[in-house]
């Protein structure tokens, strides 16, 4: 039975042990001394947070895990998103989505702003929680809800985020070699010195999830840039993600990409790092 939301607390004794198996992320629990004689090492070395929901998607129930990390003066700077049962191109951008915006919250950027900017309703929401399970257009919203349930300490220094008053915007399409699918990069940059603030996709047709997934990505992004992450981290986290839409494209300044994300990286690389 699925419980309306499931958080279990890990403290420091504890471990909790994450391994990658066919582009999935599985967790497992082992108590200190559970086994004796033997101990492990953990990549969460701090205490963690994990939350089980059961996604309701594509006429299927998919099992789905939220893990908050690698703790720092008490504020996580590790997000792991992770689902069975979907397509590789939704197992790839959730793979993204949670690089991304684990690279914000260790480049400063406060949990509340994901905590407020998640939690805010998309278009025709109902309540986030029905019968134990997600909806795939909230799940971003549940996210929010978890982060809730954390004892924040005060920030010691509160970043200054930098402000989108005097900006232009540049809208590129993104070819997906051998699908339907339509991909628009919105890059929005300071009049004054050009430089990047946002980063945004738009997608159509794509299910709801991918949509979501995407947009989740894209605030991730636009808010480690605001709040001073230089340009070219963010390239090197999403050069070479390889998912899905992999193939030739008409770009001769990027002939090959291995996923939008790929492209995206290069396409940033080759007019505002070059």
């Amino acid at each position: 039975m699925w419980d309306r939301k499931v958080i279990c607390l890990f403290k420091p004794w504890q471990k909790y042990l994450l391994q990658r198996h066919q582009g999935h992320l599985w967790g497992e629990v082992c108590m200190a001394g559970e086994a004796e004689g033997t101990k492990k090492e953990s990549p969460l070395e701090r205490n963690a947070v994990l939350a089980k929901f059961r996604l309701l998607y594509d006429v299927r129930d998919t099992d789905g895990t939220l893990v908050l990390g690698d703790f720092v003066q008490g504020r996580p700077k590790k997000l792991i998103l992770s689902a069975d049962k979907l397509r590789p191109f939704e197992t790839g951008l959730l793979d993204c989505l949670s690089r991304t915006t684990s690279l914000a919250l260790r480049e400063g950027v406060p949990l509340e702003e994901f905590i407020c900017c998640w939690g805010t309703p998309m278009e025709h929401q109902a309540d986030l929680i029905s019968g134990g399970s997600v909806y795939a257009h909230q799940i971003l919203a549940y996210c929010s809800r978890v982060m809730q349930t954390l004892d924040l300490p005060p920030l010691q220094e509160k970043p200054v985020r930098m402000p989108r008053d005097d900006t232009e915007s540049l809208t590129h399409p993104i070819p997906v070699p051998g699908d339907q699918l339509l991909v628009y990069m919105t890059l929005e940059y300071s009049k004054q010195d050009k430089r990047i603030l946002g980063v945004y996709f738009a997608m159509a047709p794509e299910r709801a999830f991918t949509q979501v997934m995407a947009r989740g990505m894209s605030e991730a992004a636009s808010f480690a840039l605001r709040y001073g992450m230089p340009l070219e981290k963010l390239v090197e986290e999403w050069k070479g993600s390889h998912f899905g839409s992999e193939g030739f494209t008409p770009n001769p300044d990027i002939p090959f990409m291995r996923s939008i994300v790929d492209y995206a990286a290069r396409y940033i690389e080759s007019k505002f790092l070059k």
